[in-house]
């Protein structure tokens, strides 16, 4: 699992990392918002944990412009802070997965990510359905649009007559 980590304490980041790592997760953390977006490219997370409040940009702005270049990456706010008006702008315009107040315990944290990654994977396959669902939809868009062409030049030539064995009924009028 790949984990992206924002906060402006190198100590938090360090603390984080280290956890991340012992639990055999990919993480990579920036104090700066601007760089982490700025490799947000290069960097392809499956979960996004960020500070709120930090002094370049706060964790909402930045969650937000991240989901904006990796949409389907999971986002969880981190915060000393617990307002409820923050919470709420998180929400909806961040749309984060979770609100996990600092100073945090290993042991949720890391159920916290773990669920998080577990969400990950069910929207991307949910995502990945989708696309094969509309691809499908595609071809018998094609297909049914062909099966008319073929009607309007040959009247009659799409339709079958079963049997009710699933063999198929010829009227030897057709061919006289």
């Amino acid at each position: 699992m790949n984990i992206l980590i924002v906060d402006d304490d190198r100590l938090v980041v360090s603390s984080l990392k280290r956890l991340f790592l012992q639990q055999g997760w990919m993480p990579e953390g920036f104090c700066s918002p601007i760089e982490a977006l700025e490799q947000a490219g290069r960097i392809k997370a499956d979960v996004v944990i960020s500070d709120l409040k930090m002094p370049e940009m706060d964790g909402i702005a930045f969650l937000s412009e991240y989901r904006l270049l990796q949409p389907e990456s999971v986002r969880i706010l981190l915060s000393g802070h617990a307002d409820t008006r923050g919470l709420i702008a998180a929400i909806n315009k961040a749309e984060i997965y979770r609100f996990i107040t600092k100073p945090w315990q290993d042991d949720e944290l890391c159920l916290s990510i773990r669920k998080a990654y577990e969400h990950f994977q069910l929207e991307h396959e949910r995502n990945q359905l989708l696309a094969k669902l509309k691809t499908q939809q595609e071809v018998m868009g094609q297909q049914l649009s062909e099966l008319q062409r073929l009607e309007k030049e040959c009247q009659g030539i799409t339709r079958v007559n079963w049997d009710s064995d699933g063999s198929i009924l010829i009227d030897p009028d057709d061919y006289s």
